[in-house]
């Protein structure tokens, strides 16, 4: 059983979810679609016209870099990461429904809140790692280009992925109170 099937979500942050998730694709087809058509240019440009492109590469793979962190918040938010089930399926075969689906409510929001910690202190030294490239001004080989926002988009990606998170960790606790006042009545 999916854990979405039996919560009672907050309904602003059902919407601010939605929409995060809707920027969120918008920005990762875009830039892979960039990315894309830079790639086949690039091959047409080197194995056909026999003119390189230093800069194709560099590009694609700052591109790349933006489209994976954002595509990563995309994942969290739908519960689509690589996951191990070994705890899950022997949840799967408890008999009672009420008491399987607490258990299930409860590994949830603690993954989510080990996810959410750890996604904010990779967010945290993301950031330290982006204020260093700031200060240094580093730039890319090929096109002077400065990283430090390249390695920003890894910083909004762990953030998205920690509000993603935060707004999970949320509607569990509500869907928790929900049921216990209903069964109170």
């Amino acid at each position: 059983m999916s854990l979405n099937e039996s919560t009672i979500n907050i309904p602003i942050l059902d919407n601010i979810d939605r929409t995060f998730v809707k920027a969120e694709r918008i920005f990762a087809v875009t830039t892979f679609c960039i990315m894309l058509i830079i790639m086949i240019m690039q091959v047409i440009a080197r194995y056909f016209l026999q003119i390189p492109t230093p800069w194709a590469e560099e590009v694609i793979r700052f591109l790349f870099v933006m489209t994976t962190f954002i595509s990563a918040a995309v994942l969290t938010q739908e519960r689509d990461h690589i996951a191990i089930d070994v705890i899950v399926t022997p949840i799967e075969n408890i008999k009672d429904t009420t008491k399987r689906e607490k258990t299930n409510r409860f590994l949830w929001l603690f993954a989510d809140i080990v996810s959410c910690v750890i996604a904010c202190i990779i967010t945290y030294r993301v950031h330290l790692y982006t204020m260093a490239m700031m200060r240094t001004s580093q730039e890319s080989p090929a096109l002077q280009w400065p990283m430090a926002p390249i390695v920003m988009f890894m910083e909004i990606g762990f953030i998205l992925m920690s509000i993603h998170y935060l707004i999970k960790i949320i509607n569990c606790f509500n869907t928790m109170n929900y049921k216990r006042r209903e069964s109170k009545k």
